[in-house]
């Protein structure tokens, strides 16, 4: 899952997908997604892993 974090902490879910081990062979991958917070509100994206681990932050 990717997912949105507010500065106050709480996450808005982008969106989410499934690929199993070893599937995934292409060179390019494009992902959409939408949340309601606004630009101004978001700290950071997240990519979770289906833990709830953080695989990769990205901060606008």
């Amino acid at each position: 899952m990717w997912r949105a974090v507010a500065k106050d902490g709480t996450a808005s879910a982008l969106g989410s997908w499934t690929v199993g081990r070893g599937e995934y062979r292409g060179q390019k991958m494009v992902l959409e997604g939408s949340t309601a917070l606004r630009p101004g509100q978001i700290d950071r994206i997240e990519l979770v892993d289906t833990g709830g681990r953080v695989l990769v932050t990205a901060r606008p």
